[in-house]
């Protein structure tokens, strides 16, 4: 039976048309035909074919009526240039075929149209693309013409060594631009030449399979997942083509367990009833994700109950799979008493970037070590007793805690491995800040009515407040700044 297949543009029709697959490559896709029982074009030309009793046949997977077949006698497809293929600087053709024999290369009648754009003649045919077996050569070419009048003519070859008759192949052919490549099976085959960056020939020519002019003869073979595209897919893309099958499940909408979108019948339909009893101890079936889930992640060994057992089996798994924690460094907050304080680097030191916030008790501003010789830590701006009034404070907020010396010899103010700064440590400081340390450590004004540009460090004291009393020759009065902890010394009767 003659079986022509002759492509026409939808038009004025409500016939519906197919998908493209998921998985398939859709960004600058030109066409794809699936072949699924219709000759349909799944992408956006939507230029299906009118088919005269084309033969489907199986495909790859098994599914019938998924591929078409030509009969190496009479049939054969010729789709007429709508304007998809013009204008390309780059260019991939993806197809599925299946060889009925191999090409008689010996004979002079090997010569058949896979996916050809070209002038139906015999010989010095225009073309802008043809992928064919070569009439006498045992070789698989991929052929490109360009506007500047260059052609590629690449060939792989010897082609009957990678064939297998009545199996499917997967080819790929790939114009990225400045040279062709061949894939056979997801694998780099062939190349060519590299030449300057060309654009195809635009042509009016149609689009053939199995068409017969000159040396080219009709082809028996089937062919299926026919796709094309503007651009050069990546090898990655080529590759995901090659292993790329249908979703597979249950297809039974009767069944408990049904897929939607499953194209090939996994086996696995069973009623609800069936697919309880089959889930394993301490297993329950999940019908959103069709399968069988733990009914109690802490149950380990599914008795039905989080025991002792389970527990030990917790606690011999704890920490494993967890990254360690990263080491504290200067300028990394630490925490203390709840309370995460920023910290800076200078020089060789490292330093608290806030007052110590550490409050216990409270006083007013007016009681102090002459009064009772004990220790007194204070609010700015606070006159009361209460620590929870304190903190409350927009001072305590912002400056922390002021303390006299007895608090700071007393209270344990700072964490582990820090200490108050020594009068040597402070000298350290100042020698690192250089001349006029006291102006360049203060904070910018209008805080500070001078201060003098000093980049090394963001050491910014902010004027807080003090506590004066007469004190002991032996003793010192503390107060904290803003930033970058420090406790000022004062002599006493001195003013802060």
């Amino acid at each position: 039976m003659k079986h022509i297949l002759t492509l026409a543009a939808l038009v004025f029709t409500t016939s519906c048309f197919g998908q493209v697959p998921q998985g398939i490559p859709t960004n600058d896709l030109i066409s794809w035909h699936g072949f699924d029982g219709n000759t349909d074009d799944a992408h956006a030309f939507q230029a299906h074919y009118d088919a005269l009793s084309p033969e489907y046949v199986m495909d790859r997977f098994g599914l019938f009526d998924r591929s078409i077949r030509f009969d190496g006698v009479e049939d054969q497809m010729i789709a007429p240039d709508l304007g998809q293929y013009s204008d390309l600087t780059q260019l991939t053709v993806s197809m599925w075929v299946k060889f009925a024999g191999y090409p008689d290369y010996v004979s002079g009648e090997g010569g058949h149209a896979l996916f050809m754009k070209s002038q139906p003649v015999g010989a010095n045919a225009v073309i802008s693309f043809n992928v064919f077996t070569e009439y006498d050569e045992n070789s698989l070419r991929f052929d490109t013409r360009f506007a500047n009048g260059t052609q590629i003519n690449l060939r792989f070859e010897p082609f009957s060594e990678s064939l297998e008759t009545e199996t499917w192949h997967h080819l790929a052919c790939r114009f990225d631009g400045t040279k062709n490549q061949i894939f056979w099976e997801g694998v780099l085959v062939a190349e060519s030449d590299t030449y300057p960056q060309m654009s195809i020939l635009n042509t009016s020519y149609d689009i053939m399979t199995s068409t017969a002019f000159g040396n080219i003869d009709r082809w028996q073979g089937s062919l299926d997942d026919l796709g094309t595209w503007s651009r050069a897919l990546s090898m990655a893309e080529i590759q995901a083509l090659y292993s790329w099958a249908p979703p597979s499940g249950c297809m039974n909408p009767e069944a408990c367990n049904f897929k939607p979108d499953a194209v090939i019948d996994d086996g696995t339909c069973a009623s609800c009833e069936a697919l309880a009893t089959a889930c394993g101890e301490g297993t329950i079936w999940d019908a959103v994700t069709s399968t069988c889930l733990v009914a109690n992640v802490s149950d380990t060994d599914f008795d039905g109950c989080v025991g002792i057992n389970d527990f030990l089996v917790h606690l011999s798994n704890f920490g494993s799979g967890c990254s360690p924690e990263p080491a504290w460094a200067c300028g990394d907050p630490l925490e203390y008493q709840g309370y995460d304080y920023e910290t800076v680097q200078i020089g060789e030191q490292c330093w608290f970037a806030e007052n110590a916030r550490h409050l216990t008790f409270v006083s007013p501003s007016n009681l102090g070590w002459e009064d009772d010789g004990g220790a007194h830590a204070y609010v700015a701006g606070y006159e009361e007793t209460s620590v929870e009034e304190a903190k409350m404070e927009d001072d305590y907020a912002t400056f922390g805690a002021l303390y006299n010396f007895a608090a700071v010899e007393e209270l344990v103010m700072c964490p582990q491995g820090w200490h108050v700064p020594s009068v040597m440590e402070w000298n350290v400081l100042e020698a690192f800040a250089g001349p006029a340390a006291a102006n360049k450590l203060k904070a910018a004004p209008p805080v500070w009515a001078i201060r003098m540009n000093w980049d090394s460090t963001p050491f910014e004291c902010l004027c807080a407040s003090a506590v004066v009393h007469s004190v002991p020759s032996t003793s010192r009065q503390i107060f904290g700044h803003r930033r970058h902890q420090r406790l000022q010394k004062t002599t006493p009767g001195d003013a802060s």
